[in-house]
């Protein structure tokens, strides 16, 4: 049995662990399985990190079968698990992060292609992250997709105006999602 890289979605603390079938199949259904954490003292959902996903996305990517690389940031764990299934039928390489923090680490570590990024997140917002973007990583704004369920917000609106990228409400448009991000991607 091969080694899983994973990550406590409480604490952040990693961990290289070999799965039973059971919990194998459960973290490609669910996104994640439920394990003892000894930093958190208690059982925890833990979730694959990038670096287990690194090595089988070369692979698929040499042998051309991905179509571009995607990252994708919600604090709500439910809509990344439902936004990775959707678009990982798409063979899309995808990557996850649950905050804005989280999600310019992997920017300033990695190339994407896409960026759909959740509007209103605890702290550090999708606002704040585009103007972070602006700032210092100009040339990425223009690969920024916004969700939203805040459409109700005047200032939430104003900034979608303003901003003038493409969008989608919540409960999200799959099919939608997926031609903006094929629109999106580079052109081979």
């Amino acid at each position: 049995m091969a080694l899983i890289p994973l990550r406590c979605h409480t604490c952040g603390s990693r961990a290289e662990v070999e799965l039973t079938e059971f919990e194998q199949r459960n973290l490609r259904g669910q996104g994640f399985i439920t394990r003892q954490c000894k930093e958190c003292r208690g059982n925890t959902r833990w979730v694959r990190y990038e670096a287990a996903v690194v090595a089988r996305l070369a692979d698929a990517d040499q042998a051309g079968q991905l179509r571009g690389r995607v990252l994708l940031i919600d604090d709500d764990e439910a809509i990344l698990n439902i936004l990775q299934k959707a678009l990982s039928r798409e063979r899309f390489d995808l990557v996850a992060a649950n905050s804005a923090r989280e999600a310019i680490t992997l920017l300033a570590r990695g190339n994407y292609d896409v960026i759909v990024s959740d509007i209103r997140m605890p702290e550090f917002d999708g606002k704040e992250l585009f103007r972070f973007l602006d700032r210092h990583m100009p040339e990425l704004k223009e690969k920024v997709i916004f969700l939203t369920g805040d459409t109700g917000n005047p200032d939430t609106m104003q900034f979608l105006e303003e901003m003038q990228r493409p969008y989608l409400t919540k409960p999200i448009d799959m099919p939608a999602l997926i031609e903006l991000v094929r629109f999106y991607l580079p052109q081979a």
